[in-house]
């Protein structure tokens, strides 16, 4: 069992199994992040998350629906939790990476499909600063310097699923709960330019949960 002690020097130190393995800096945590031993291991320098993954999960062109919850488990303890938007975004948008127009020549969205203006925001602190926050748990957690990461690099699932999340992170409000609600989020802040409807949205999650 973990043991989490707050320390008088701001930082929380972890005891697991009688062993202390890691120490971090508050200032690099989410207030709401859970400190559980996953947690911890995620954002240990010395035990990268990425480097437990799947070949599949860091592989361009790695798809399916157990590498896209692989991913998300680690980026949204990492980043922060979408209440089941992005396994939806996923779905919606490419069939968890399985539809062939996901890895089309000269897009590189990757199993998120993330336009490159879209990821390009991801990069630019100088609008958004909380991100040089995030791009320093990025970097702890997987190696990844963000700053210098290329669109073509969201052809690996990893890849893509942090510049989603990071995407959505540069929107003021919180991520909604409810599937209708997510539909027009999703339509009114990812999809804005594509044909997609928050009605399909919503029929191909319902027709993915009963197995149609």
């Amino acid at each position: 069992k973990a043991v989490v002690s707050t320390q008088s020097t701001g930082t929380k130190t972890l005891l697991f199994h009688g062993s202390w393995i890691a120490i971090l800096s508050l200032a690099l945590l989410p207030p709401t992040m859970q400190y559980t031993p996953a947690t911890i291991l995620a954002l240990d320098n010395g035990n990268h998350s990425g480097e437990q993954m799947s070949g599949e999960a860091t592989r361009v062109g790695g798809k399916g629906e157990r590498v896209v919850d692989e991913v998300l488990q680690s980026v949204e303890v990492l980043l922060g939790d979408t209440n089941d938007f992005l396994k939806k975004v996923a779905l919606v948008e490419s069939h968890f990476g399985e539809d062939p127009g996901t890895f089309r020549p000269g897009y590189n969205g990757g199993i998120f499909q993330m336009d490159k203006i879209g990821f390009q925001d991801t990069q630019r602190t100088s609008a958004h600063p909380g991100l040089v926050n995030k791009f320093a748990r990025i970097e702890a957690a997987y190696g990844i310097d963000w700053a210098a990461v290329s669109w073509m690099d969201l052809k690996k699932p990893l890849y893509s699923a942090i510049a989603a999340r990071l995407y959505l992170s540069n929107i003021p409000g919180a991520i909604p709960v409810s599937l209708a609600d997510q539909a027009n989020y999703w339509k009114q802040n990812y999809n804005k330019s594509g044909k997609g409807t928050a009605a399909k949205f919503i029929a191909r999650w319902n027709a993915f949960i009963h197995g149609l």
